[in-house]
């Protein structure tokens, strides 16, 4: 009777130790997967867009953000009106009326920075091209935080590059193809 007890308690304790293990492994394979997904990019944003768009333009933000290999990064994308846009194109580069996206980099470890984009702008180019303004818009953040990681639009060879990055994470997200053509390359 007594070896019974003891074989009893022995099964007892190897199921308990079966099932321990199956929630340990459980648990790491979740909190892999949770390390996995969750990302060390704070992106803010300001503005009326909604709630979908808002969640769609952390979505751009962190995909172009991971695709160039930024690890950490600081990001506050602000959504603004004509006037707004007219206003801080005018005081900051001099340039008269609103425009699609200013960036101001903040710092580089880790990356900072702030994106003001035109929101009435991508309401009329959307409407002008006939495709959706939440598309616009991501095509705006892609180009702004592109901007942050070094990329320049000011010259054929790295406007061509520019283009083809734009190009490259609206595809990754899934969104239409809508960035400008890639200016030919010079013979």
């Amino acid at each position: 009777m007594y070896w019974q007890l003891i074989v009893s308690v022995a099964r007892h304790t190897d199921e308990v130790r079966g099932a321990y293990t199956d929630v340990m492994t459980s648990f790491r394979s979740y909190a892999a997967k949770m390390q996995r997904t969750m990302t060390p990019h704070r992106i803010s944003i300001s503005g009326e867009i909604g709630k979908d768009a808002k969640a769609l333009m952390r979505r751009v933000a962190d995909c172009v953000l991971k695709g160039e290999g930024i690890a950490k990064a600081e990001i506050s994308l602000a959504f603004v009106d004509d006037a707004i846009s007219e206003r801080v194109n005018g005081d900051f580069l001099q340039h008269a009326g609103p425009t699609d996206v200013i960036t101001f980099p903040l710092g580089t470890k880790p990356l900072q920075g702030e994106l003001v984009v035109g929101a009435g702008v991508a309401e009329r180019v959307a409407a002008e091209r006939g495709h959706d303004v939440q598309c616009e818009l991501a095509l705006y953040v892609i180009h702004g935080i592109l901007h942050l990681c070094g990329y320049d639009d000011k010259k054929p060879g790295p406007l061509r590059l520019m283009r083809q990055r734009e190009a490259h994470y609206l595809q990754l997200l899934g969104l239409p193809a809508i960035s400008e053509p890639c200016p030919p390359k010079k013979r």
